[in-house]
């Protein structure tokens, strides 16, 4: 019955959203909005019954970006990065088939993996509580993180503080593998093993109090791209208030941070000492603006049928080569087609989908849902089969709430960098941690 009230509450919002909207000439486009939000809709509250899930971020970052931002740019005429609407009723019609296309995929694809994957259960370890000594090797460690981003900062604690503005100071470093390092790997270190040392136990609750001060300093919230603190901080909000990870409240929670906190930490991105600060978003132009441009640039894309045949994934997948070894090393797709178009701003979204575009083609489409819908059941399972012998995936599986939002949004080269960095912070500092703390019996 909840789940019913909740496929109802979301369509009519949906639904009510075109019909205010709606203009004359646009009821075609308005029956395919309409379609996908009721799609939309039945997949987050009716083909998973688990309290949270990487199936539900997935549909409800479309709900946001693919449905509900799209229907009021359409009838605002918004459009983004040109002065003049460049966009037909006939591209709308191609991007929301493609979209609709694109979740029936994923859909399949994600169910009969779900059912047919063979998952391992982890092997069943007796742990201890972090002791005293290894309490303090944590901390050391995290202190040295934050001691090289301060450094990194020019010992300026406003730099760390504030992402950017008057206040950001950089030391000038050739290498762009050691910024890279800097600002993927040690910067999230102590929220990492704050997270870890509160899921296995400690002895003393101050060590914890002290873990986290020192992560919270070295990587606030106001000092980072807002998707990476999402990654980083919707884990902390999960594992201190289990409230939050009941049945269809992780949904509540990520629309209230992507309304109210993500406008927030907004002001942040090219902060003044004398700047107002805005609390609360403008919602008559919130799904307006540039943040939600997630749509229009995948149509861009399709409309111009940009394809590169893998050029762009090269890029992706070897982030970490350097440029001065691969000097034709290709550029994030959003900078890509804004140069080939000659958009009015560079620095643009590349969403998931807009990328399998712009490396495959249509067929693109169809591999990146598959796969993705692949990926996400695999790891889905094996959080539900093991989440209770291993509780530090825990942790990881929250992480991954944040970054699939991110990835979905794009642009695909950062998000992907992320995932490496912090999938290896988790692999290290986990398997550490299991070291610490498992019995004398079991590692026997």
């Amino acid at each position: 019955m909840k789940n019913f009230i909740l496929f109802f509450i979301l369509s009519t919002f949906a639904l009510t959203t075109i019909y205010i909207t709606s203009t004359p000439g646009s009821s075609q486009v308005d029956i395919l909005f309409s379609l996908e939000a009721i799609l939309i809709s039945f997949s987050l509250f009716y083909l998973r019954k688990t309290p949270f899930s990487l199936f539900q971020i997935f549909h409800l970052f479309f709900f946001i970006f693919f449905c509900i931002a799209p229907i009021a740019q359409f009838h605002h005429g918004t459009i983004m990065w040109k002065r003049t609407n460049i966009f037909t009723l006939s591209d709308y019609t191609i991007a929301i088939l493609y979209i609709i296309l694109i979740i029936v995929i994923f859909n399949i694809s994600y169910i009969i993996s779900y059912k047919i994957i063979k998952i391992k259960q982890s092997t069943e370890h007796k742990f201890s509580k972090l002791s005293t000594k290894h309490e303090f090797i944590l901390i050391s460690v995290s202190l040295i993180s934050f001691f090289i981003v301060l450094a990194w900062n020019d010992f300026n604690y406003f730099s760390v503080l504030f992402r950017g503005g008057v206040f950001a100071t950089k030391i000038n470093i050739e290498s762009t593998s050691l910024v890279l390092i800097i600002r993927f790997f040690i910067r999230p270190i102590g929220i990492f093993l704050f997270l870890l040392a509160k899921q296995r136990g400690v002895k003393h609750n101050i060590s914890l109090f002290v873990l986290g001060f020192i992560a919270i300093i070295t990587a606030p919230p106001t000092g980072m791209p807002r998707f990476a603190a999402a990654c980083l901080y919707l884990p902390i909000v999960l594992t201190f208030f289990p409230f939050f990870q009941r049945k269809n409240r992780i949904v509540i929670l990520l629309l209230f941070g992507l309304l109210f906190i993500f406008p927030l930490l907004n002001n942040f991105r090219h902060f003044s000492g004398n700047q107002n600060i805005s609390i609360f978003a403008n919602f008559d132009t919130m799904f307006l603006s540039g943040d939600f441009d997630a749509f229009q640039n995948f149509m861009y894309v399709v409309k111009y049928n940009i394809i590169t045949f893998g050029h762009q994934l090269a890029g992706v997948l070897l982030f970490w080569v350097p440029r001065s070894i691969w000097p034709s090393k290709p550029i994030g797709s959003g900078f890509y087609i804004a140069d080939l178009l000659n958009l009015q701003f560079n620095n643009i979204s590349m969403p998931f989908f807009g990328e399998a575009y712009i490396n495959f083609g249509f067929l693109g489409l169809i591999i990146f849902a598959s796969t993705i819908g692949y990926t996400l059941a695999y790891v889905d399972k094996y959080y539900t089969n093991n989440y209770k012998k291993n509780n530090l995936f825990n942790i990881f599986y929250f992480v991954l709430f944040g970054l699939l939002f991110y990835m979905q949004r794009g642009d695909l080269i950062n998000s992907f960098s992320y995932l490496c960095s912090f999938s290896l912070l988790y692999f290290i500092f986990s398997r550490l941690i299991n070291k610490f703390t498992i019995t004398r019996e079991f590692a026997s």
